[in-house]
């Protein structure tokens, strides 16, 4: 595999390049770049297999890079380095198709290292998979060309094969499960009463196959929406025919139409209808609305897992008091799926939740990547498509968080400390001393320095000052204030003291970090 990095910040990027054996594993680096335009040539050139990159660059930030390279080199694979606030921009980036994200500030080399390996071994085996799939749809491929007939890549005049003039006639997309094979698709239609569904003209691909059924001109004149109504209900019954394969495929079919002029509004109106599958479940059929395009409003969109949820959630995650955790984990995510909102609102609550519980278990010591021996959570998270199935991932991840707290207690960073940071973490504003801590947790000094040490694996002061100059540098990174307010901001009064502290930790003053970026 070839790789490309894209990262502003030098320090960054040197121990990108230098602080991981690449070669080890198979694995190239065959150029870096400090911006994004400079790294959108360098990528034009090379050609990688895939690019490294931040988000918040010079002249040309990342997610505009990506949208050039999405277009120009569609089979690139791309892993973004983010942080903390970044996960607006995570979200865009992730509609773009990033096979990943790592959080910048507090990855570790080996974690950076598992991250790509994991995305060239899903991308191998993707591939495989592919020629697999080839191999054994030749014979079923009923159709070739059908979707890119349906989807305006060719002439209306060569398709008369697929819709007879003047014909009725609907599109349908059937989604099979892993592990079928494409002729599952021909064996629901065959399942299926109606003569247009039986005759329905099918590519049969995996895992999405496309169908074009088409009325009797017998029923040229029959409702155009009761045909539709009927087509899917003998659908649904073809699907319970099946049995078992039946109940783990979906499909989703658009309105009865006339005249071919409109099958590429017709081909995403089936798209669209499938997408019933992300509320109802596998073993449905599903008519396509145009209710189901509303999008929702902000408000609607902020009624599931609002913020406040979030919150009280990893509070409760982090205290002993087992099923208040579990009722804050059904207040984020309910059993019953809310169908008033669209499945990717639903889906960037839910990689915003991962996400941040991937820092909380980072802040524990135990990077996520680390948990996971095939995909990353990321990447399986957006593998599935059901509300029902991501709630579920949800629930493990959240007793996998669970268990490594209480393994984690075990091990000695007791519930005081625990404490303790949240109160420093929440006041590292203002001045905080070690006596005004351990009486908020209900410890002697002496006591309370000697168990803060013990568990952290440093000095309360110098945990402060870390927590601090973290702070610092994602508002240095913002470049919005100067350096000396900044140190303000972060709980330092003296800005002499705060570049004393920040060079010491960070390896370069409070102006230079700011200037680097």
């Amino acid at each position: 595999m070839r790789i490309v990095v894209v990262e502003d910040e030098v320090l960054v990027r040197k121990g990108i390049l230098s602080g991981i054996p690449w070669a080890e594993h198979g694995i190239e680096v065959v150029g870096d770049a400090a911006d994004g335009r400079t790294g959108l040539e360098l990528i034009r050139r090379l050609k990688p297999d895939m690019v490294v990159t931040d988000i918040q660059m010079p002249i040309m930030d990342g997610l505009e890079m990506i949208r050039q390279v999405r277009k120009e080199l569609p089979d690139t694979a791309i892993l973004i380095l983010s942080v903390r606030e970044d996960f607006g921009a995570v979200r865009e980036a992730i509609r773009l198709g990033v096979i990943d994200y790592v959080h910048k500030l507090t990855m570790s080399p080996e974690e950076l290292l598992e991250s790509v390996l994991q995305a060239r071994n899903a991308k191998a085996g993707a591939s495989s998979e592919l020629a697999k799939r080839s191999e054994g749809d030749s014979e079923t491929a009923s159709a070739p060309g059908l979707p890119e007939w349906l989807s305006g890549e060719r002439t209306s005049g060569e398709g008369s094969e697929f819709v007879p003039e003047n014909r009725l006639y609907a599109v349908g997309i059937v989604r099979l499960p892993p592990g079928s094979d494409a002729g599952a698709a021909r064996r629901l239609l065959a399942a299926a009463e109606e003569p247009g569904l039986r005759e329905a003209v099918l590519h049969a691909a995996v895992p999405d196959a496309v169908f074009v059924a088409r009325a009797d001109p017998a029923d040229a004149e029959v409702d155009a929406e009761a045909l539709a109504e009927r087509w899917r209900t003998d659908l649904e019954a073809a699907l319970r025919k099946l049995g078992p394969d039946g109940s783990r495929m979906s499909v989703g079919l658009g309105a009865v139409r006339r005249g071919t002029a409109e099958r590429s509004e017709a081909y995403r109106e089936a798209r669209e209808a499938l997408t019933g599958r992300f509320y109802a479940g596998a073993g449905f059929s599903h008519l396509y609305s145009p209710e189901d395009e509303r999008s929702e409003t902000p408000e609607e969109a902020g009624s599931f897992a609002p913020t406040t949820a979030l919150k009280a959630y990893l509070t409760a995650l982090e205290q002993s008091d087992e099923e208040l955790a579990a009722r804050r984990f059904e207040e984020l995510f309910p059993p019953l799926p809310p169908s008033r909102i669209s499945p990717r609102a639903v889906r960037d609550r839910m990689l915003q939740w991962q996400s941040a519980v991937a820092l909380l278990l980072g802040e524990w010591g135990y990077p996520l990547q680390g948990l996971w021996k095939q995909t990353s959570p990321f990447e399986q998270l957006n593998q599935l498509d059901i509300y029902e199935e991501l709630r579920e991932w949800c629930w493990r991840l959240h007793t996998v968080a669970r268990e490594l707290l209480e393994d984690c207690s075990h091990n000695g960073r007791r519930s005081e400390v625990e404490q303790a940071i949240r109160y420093m973490k929440e006041n590292y504003r203002h001045p905080i001393r070690l006596q005004e801590v351990a009486a908020h947790v209900n410890l002697s000094d002496n006591y309370f320095s000697f168990l803060f040490s013990k568990s952290t694996g440093q000095p309360f002061v110098h945990y402060l000052h870390n927590l601090r100059v973290d702070k610092a540098k994602e508002l240095l990174r913002e470049g919005m204030l100067p350096w000396y307010e900044i140190g303000e901001r972060v709980g330092f009064d003296n800005p002499k003291y705060f570049a004393k502290i920040f060079k010491r930790i960070a390896g370069t003053t409070p102006t230079q970090f700011q200037k680097s970026k």
